[in-house]
């Protein structure tokens, strides 16, 4: 996957207890990757397959069409459901790119931000976007129903909203039949956490300006080369992960040097987290991001306990952005004539060097062009090592049974409180 990225391991095995650990571990990655090849061929897994799937994107881009009509787009869900949306779309737009439409994503339910909204919400001008893979969530029923009560008298949310969820009988799906509103149907073999290249996500990602069908090309290619014979960054990078766990490094740092990269550690969280962490197993996530977390992190990162494996990601920066002027105190002169860009560069290359030089275990995923296809291949990296990881720990990568469990336990919460 050198055309999209490069992925470099070697400082991370030069880690002693990380080296000791690779040859026993590999044949097991192995067996894992040839697993996966087996599920592949019979289109078993539906998260990844979708990537080389056409049919639903007319369906995609004519809700992405949809909302291209409102000023600002309210999207709807939460966990799984809301946070690949959310990557994307800062993917695309950045910090400071162009707003047209707005997206705005509600994945919580707190009551002053809920009042907020509604008290600066211009109902004509507004699309909304409800996204429950059950159509069950509870967050995101309520938020549908809420609005429903403070909209003005007569107000028409069938054209002003669509709907993802299943293609069954559940609630958001009878309430939107109830309303006339138009269902896009979420695949019901793909998790939320893994559903960054459906509908879920490629919405968000064309209303920001992302070019959704580079994006599955990425993703289909990085899938079909680490589904080859020998290694490849996926099979290096689940065998990375996996020495850590067996090393003891207990929690994975990811840290961006890319602001448009932001949401991307807070996607990789939850699939982390959510598909390894059962039985006993796994490691804890941790979002970082260069530079503000080199100031308020590496401390810890560098002389703290040495727990944690350490992925920073770059992007070509040196000679681009602003010339930094000239100054006439010699403290400053080390600034002088670079530009941003060439500061970011210095300060990606010295935490690499710094966690390295402290002992710790560090990979480099290098983006020299950050464009669709790239990104589309990095996420499916991502996807496939916890997949592979799932397989090698044997434990189920697309189950969440505590999650199940804590959703129980509110709608028992909220019974006892009714019958107050």
């Amino acid at each position: 996957m050198q055309q999209f990225y490069t992925h470099d391991l070697s400082r991370a095995f030069d880690k002693p207890t990380l080296a000791a650990k690779k040859d026993s571990l590999n044949a097991s990655v192995q067996q894992a990757v040839q697993r996966l090849r087996g599920e592949v061929s019979k289109s078993a897994l539906p998260a990844l397959h979708i990537t080389g799937e056409s049919q639903d994107m007319a369906s995609i881009e004519a809700a992405a069409a949809f909302f291209r009509g409102f000023r600002t787009v309210y999207i709807m869900g939460t966990g799984g459901s809301s946070l690949g949306g959310q990557m994307l779309a800062h993917m695309g737009r950045g910090a400071y790119g162009a707003q047209s439409p707005a997206l705005v994503f509600l994945d919580n339910i707190d009551p002053h931000s809920w009042e907020q909204l509604l008290s600066g919400l211009d109902w004509p001008q507004a699309g909304f976007l409800f996204i429950s893979k059950s159509g069950g969530t509870a967050e995101t029923l309520a938020q549908f129903l809420a609005l429903q009560a403070a909209a003005p008298t007569g107000y028409r949310f069938a054209s002003h909203s669509r709907i993802i969820t299943e293609n069954t009988d559940n609630p958001l799906r009878a309430q939107a039949q109830n309303l006339g509103i138009e269902t896009i149907e979420h695949n019901p073999g793909i998790g939320g956490r893994y559903a960054v290249f459906s509908a879920v996500g490629l919405i968000p990602a064309a209303l920001a300006g992302l070019d959704i069908r580079a994006l599955r090309r990425g993703a289909k290619a990085a899938l079909a080369l680490s589904l080859k014979d020998g290694a490849s960054y996926a099979s290096d990078g689940a065998l990375l992960n996996l020495a850590a766990i067996k090393s003891g490094l207990n929690g994975t740092v990811m840290m961006p040097y890319v602001d448009r990269l932001y949401y991307l550690s807070f996607w990789f969280r939850q699939l982390w987290a959510e598909s390894i962490g059962k039985q006993g197993l796994g490691s804890t996530p941790i979002n970082a991001q260069g530079t503000v977390d080199q100031h308020s992190q590496l401390q810890l990162y560098c002389a703290g306990p040495d727990d944690k494996l350490f992925t920073v990601i770059t992007s070509a920066a040196a000679g681009l952005g602003s010339r930094i002027g000239g100054s006439t105190d010699a403290r400053l002169e080390y600034l002088q004539g670079h530009t941003l860009g060439d500061l970011l560069a210095a300060e990606q290359q010295a935490t690499i060097d710094s966690l390295a030089s402290h002992g710790r275990a560090v990979r480099h995923i290098h983006i020299p062009a950050f464009n669709a296809e790239s990104l589309g291949a990095l996420l499916m990296q991502f996807v496939l090592e916890t997949i592979l990881v799932c397989y090698v720990l044997d434990v189920d990568p697309f189950d969440q049974p505590a999650v199940e469990d804590g959703k129980h336990r509110a709608r028992e919460y909220l019974k006892a409180l009714r019958s107050r």
